[in-house]
């Protein structure tokens, strides 16, 4: 945080990067603002999260051929669940590509599928847990595209 120039880099820049891969799909996943502090530790996990603020000026639309996954608003904090060694919304993004995303049963989970799974379960498990607003973002130009077949 305090050598953010030389240490970090621009979404922008990111997303630029990748437009230029020419690749069939890309697929970001942002788990962004994690400070991971453990439960019932408030005053680590405010000082911890001061510093953390990500501005999104959209530049995942960039990318043409994408779709891109943040764990959380722009203003909001990523919550870590300390009993799953993850952050919630790590957790949930990869119990949904596991298949339990697939709200039709049809062995195919749509982005439109991965949205509303992720969305539900990090809200609930944020809020009830830790107190926490933790709201996931997804955007793609098509949602109702495939994002795995099994």
């Amino acid at each position: 945080k305090n050598d953010i120039d030389q240490s970090g880099i621009q979404l922008t820049e990111v997303f630029q990067k990748l437009q230029k891969l020419r690749a069939k799909s890309i697929t970001v996943v942002m788990d962004a603002c994690f400070s991971g502090y453990p439960k019932g530790d408030p005053i680590n996990y405010l000082l911890a999260a001061k510093p953390a603020s990500i501005v999104i000026n959209k530049p995942e639309l960039l990318i043409e051929n994408g779709m891109v996954f943040y764990s959380s608003s722009g203003d909001q904090i990523s919550t870590w669940a300390q009993d799953k060694k993850h952050s919630v919304f790590t957790y949930y993004y990869l119990k949904g590509l596991l298949g339990e995303a697939d709200a039709n049963q049809d062995d195919e989970i749509s982005i439109e599928e991965m949205e509303r799974y992720v969305i539900s379960k990090v809200k609930d498990e944020a809020q009830k847990k830790q107190g926490i607003e933790q709201t996931p973002q997804v955007l793609a130009k098509d949602k109702k595209r495939i994002i795995v077949k099994y």
